[in-house]
């Protein structure tokens, strides 16, 4: 019995992975492993064409010149072998060998199962045209009918996420939203990965009595006596900097040059001024400030720094909610139309068997049946959803006792 290794092949580009790869499968054949059971998976079909080739192009020549044979053999490490036969059996059984893109394995997945999970027939591919004008119609639904509670609550998301960027049109942040972050969103589905304050250890805050601490603050920073530390030229500065602190907390989106300075300034000696010391140049001289002017600063740092948080967690937690409302009717319109893009195959795969485990399980023990021979290439760009789906049915290979089975990979 033949013992047939799981083998990694570490390479960059132009450095023989077609080579290994053909011979990896010439080699199975020569070992007596059946057409069927062999699944080959490439990012594009034109790798998968040019593998096609070169294995039969070596099997060809083999067959055709003895020393061929002989160079061929060595590479493999075979005993005997008889490249003829081997050409005829892959020419006889050549719709049998499944090699093609990942994406179109997916595909094929969705397909055996599309009854199972909701199609209502085989699910089509949509062309880049089509995507585009059923992505429109999506959106166009949701904005239509905003009296829905679903899409009340994705306006509602919308408001949250597109707060502080008020001069942008309505389609240009949904379509920002929408492309920026549908695969992060596809990547951590869970709410919890999104605007969880516990995950960067900041303790929430209070919106209003955030703003109370900044203005009270500045109140402070105001009135203080400025001619017994600062001289008239800075004291012209400080009160600028008041001036445009009156004007409202300064945000990422809103703040202007003339408080830039500022805030670069009170953020770099924030520790200092929390301890109650500090100083930094004002006007192009250094200016020491005293122990009650440090902590209101550093109260004044705080402030802005969680009121720019609060910011960024309604923001986030707007997004969230925008993308998943998006996606669920996404979802349910391909599910109508039996019509997808490409790209979102893997996605939708995994999103509805995340939901439906015993029609996942019928699948992969259908595919784990009829395949023993694992070849992935360039398998360092296998995004993670990808391989989410595939690594079931790649651990059963690997974990196979009687050593017939194989992962190969480059």
């Amino acid at each position: 019995m033949n013992v047939i290794q799981h083998l990694e092949i570490s390479a960059s580009a132009g450095s023989g992975k077609t080579y290994q790869l053909a011979n990896r499968i010439i080699h199975l054949l020569a070992l007596g492993v059946s057409v069927q059971s062999i699944v080959c998976m490439t990012f594009t079909r034109k790798a998968s064409a040019e593998f096609l080739d070169r294995v039969l192009l070596k099997l060809a020549l083999a067959a055709k010149e003895p020393i061929a044979k002989d160079q061929l053999q060595r590479e493999l490490g075979v005993a005997q072998f008889d490249p003829l036969k081997l050409l005829e059996d892959l020419l006889t059984n050549l719709d049998k060998l499944y090699m093609n893109t990942l994406d179109s394995f997916f595909l094929k997945m969705l397909q055996q199962s599309a009854l199972d999970i909701g199609f209502t027939s085989v699910p089509e591919l949509l062309d880049d045209q089509e995507w585009q004008e059923f992505q429109r119609e999506i959106l166009d639904e949701i904005v239509r009918d905003s009296s829905s509670e679903v899409n009340s609550q994705f306006f509602e998301a919308f408001k949250q996420a597109s707060w502080g960027s008020e001069n942008k049109s309505i389609e240009q942040k949904l379509a920002f939203f929408i492309h920026k972050n549908i695969d992060i969103y596809r990547k951590m589905p869970q709410q919890q990965h999104w605007a969880n304050p516990d995950s960067i250890g900041w303790k929430n805050k209070d919106e209003n009595q955030t703003r109370k601490s900044f203005y009270q603050a500045l109140r402070f920073l105001q009135n203080l006596p400025l001619e017994t530390f600062l001289e008239e030229k800075q004291i012209e500065k400080w009160s600028t900097w008041c001036r445009e602190l009156e004007k409202g907390i300064p945000t990422q989106t809103s703040s202007k040059k003339v408080i830039a300075d500022f805030l670069n300034k009170i953020f770099t000696h924030y520790a200092n001024l929390s301890q109650g010391k500090g100083s930094f140049a004002i006007a192009g001289k250094k200016a020491t400030f005293p122990a009650e002017c440090c902590r209101a600063l550093s109260t004044l740092t705080g402030a802005i720094f969680d009121y720019n948080l609060i910011l960024k967690k309604h923001h986030t937690t707007g997004i969230y909610k925008i993308i998943q409302a998006y996606e669920n009717l996404y979802q349910q319109r391909v599910l109508e139309n039996g019509k997808l893009y490409y790209p979102d195959v893997a996605v939708f795969l995994q999103n509805t068997f995340a939901s439906q485990t015993s029609s996942l399980e019928e699948l992969y023990y259908r595919m784990d049946q009829r395949f023993d021979h694992w070849l992935i290439d360039e398998f360092q760009d296998t995004s993670t959803i990808q391989w989410q789906i595939l690594r079931p049915m790649i651990d059963e290979v690997i974990q196979d006792d009687n050593q017939q089975r194989s992962f190969f990979y480059v």
